[in-house]
């Protein structure tokens, strides 16, 4: 069996270029400092690997197994499917799938921000706190 790099991992040639593509649009997504390798699986993050920590917000994993290759739904992810082989028909399919993980990603980490500044007048639900005498 003939085996191919494509981002630090080793794919069958059947899917190498397949892989290739889908990680040339996870890079185009987010960056090309949000794709890494852990856990033997390509990944593509939001966020990237900042001294020593995991990236944060990840939306697209990509499993090498002989003979192919899978593409995994990240755990934030809440569409469908859980996990889809990736095979030459389904390349549209699967990049179309892969920008949907990333909105949803992306919202939730946006509405997750811990950067963000909150306003000492509101509960964590957003609303106005509506007992001044609290305070």
């Amino acid at each position: 069996m003939s085996m191919e790099d494509v981002a630090g991992l080793l794919f069958d040639v059947n899917v190498a270029g397949l892989v290739r593509d889908v990680v040339a649009e996870a890079r185009r997504l987010a960056g090309a400092e949000c794709v890494y390798i852990a856990h033997g699986q390509v990944r593509a993050a939001i966020v990237p690997q900042l001294g020593g920590k995991d990236a944060q917000g990840v939306f697209l994993i990509v499993e090498s197994h002989p003979p192919g290759a899978t593409i995994v739904r990240p755990r934030l992810a809440k569409s469908e499917p859980e996990k889809t082989d990736l095979q030459s028909g389904s390349l549209t399919d699967v990049i179309s799938t892969m920008k949907i993980w990333h909105h949803e990603v992306r919202a939730l980490r946006e509405y997750d921000d811990p950067e963000e500044t909150k306003n000492p007048n509101e509960v964590s639900g957003g609303l106005p706190e509506t007992d001044r005498n609290k305070f």
